[in-house]
């Protein structure tokens, strides 16, 4: 009997796979030996029972770095007794220079640099307790929080975190974030922050990881770290210009080629983008674009990201006598 031609399974096919077999070099060329051997439920059950371990401390310090690399990156360290220390709250932003923000890549937002937001870490399981009481404290210092994020170590139903932020903005009238173990696993394993954890957390030798460095990846982190050198010197001294737009442009080409976690990437074409709209050039903007949208394509294989991405490009380009940019 003949094969219905209708059942056959068409293979995915595979930008990222198709480019790398074309143009190996554009990728990185290590090689990891042995893959982390921390995985989400381990990181789940010592969360569950930090508590059982006396463990309060630990948790705030690794809630602070991780807020430090997902939301912003500008937090003073707790002083004083914990719960709350000597300033009502576990950890707040301090201000820092736009100029300066203006080459951050990580984190949520460049608000932080000039609002004050405060946090608060708990690992209470009765986290409805704590996160009142601690928001009150935070609003009676009258220091004028902008924001603030309740981050626990317990699961948080959606409905009741939903329920508990609506009551305390209408309260307080500021913006009240809760984090909870959800987002934390997730923020660890999606952006590659197993090895802060097991540090943190004190985790031991749960984390075992070996990668053998490339030649090209070696020669790449090399170029990277003396552009990014040059890039936080020449903000530091004010040269805004085309020549520190083009070194941020490299900066993210070069995290792409070693094909580091996606949060690191988008963050620093977001810098590539926004200096080089401040200081750059029309033939950098666009090229910050393209180089953008090709990654969501060729790269992170995210379609509906690339078409948007694309129009910018196609927007940028429009109107120019460049060959080269049509």
């Amino acid at each position: 009997m003949a094969e219905n031609p209708t059942k056959r399974q068409v293979p995915h096919f595979s930008p990222k796979e198709l480019l790398k077999a074309r143009r190996p070099e554009r990728f990185s060329d290590s090689v990891v030996d042995e893959a982390a051997s921390l995985d989400r439920s381990i990181l789940e059950y010592h969360l569950e029972t930090l508590t059982n371990r006396s463990q309060e401390t630990q948790f705030a310090t690794f809630a602070r770095h991780l807020a430090e690399r997902e939301i912003c990156p500008n937090l003073l360290p707790q002083t004083g007794p914990t719960g709350g220390g000597d300033s009502k709250v576990d950890s707040e932003t301090y201000p820092v220079a736009d100029d300066i923000a203006l080459g951050w890549h990580t984190g949520i937002g460049r608000e932080g640099a000039s609002e004050r937001w405060g946090f608060a870490f708990s690992a209470k399981k009765k986290w409805r307790d704590k996160v009142g009481p601690d928001v009150d404290k935070a609003v009676k210092t009258g220091r004028g929080y902008k924001k603030l994020f309740f981050i626990s170590s317990q699961f948080i139903r959606d409905k009741e975190r939903g329920e508990v932020e609506d009551q305390l903005r209408t309260k307080h009238g500021l913006d009240v974030r809760l984090l909870d173990r959800t987002w934390i696993l997730d923020r660890v394993f999606t952006n590659g922050h197993e090895a802060l954890a097991a540090q943190d957390l004190q985790l031991g030798t749960a984390l075992r990881r070996e990668v053998r460095k490339g030649p090209l990846d070696t020669r790449r982190e090399m170029e990277q770290k003396e552009i990014e050198e040059r890039i936080q010197k020449a903000i530091q001294e004010g040269r805004f210009g085309a020549q520190l737009a083009e070194d941020c442009i490299e900066s993210a080409d070069l995290a792409r080629r070693l094909e580091r976690p996606r949060m690191e990437i988008d963050g620093l074409y977001d810098r590539a983008e926004r200096v080089a709209a401040k200081s750059g050039n029309e033939h950098q903007r666009l090229s910050c674009a393209y180089q953008r949208a090709w990654t969501a394509f060729w790269w992170y294989e995210d379609y509906e990201q690339f078409s948007h991405l694309y129009e910018a490009a196609e927007q940028l380009a429009k109107g120019s006598r460049n060959a080269y940019h049509l």
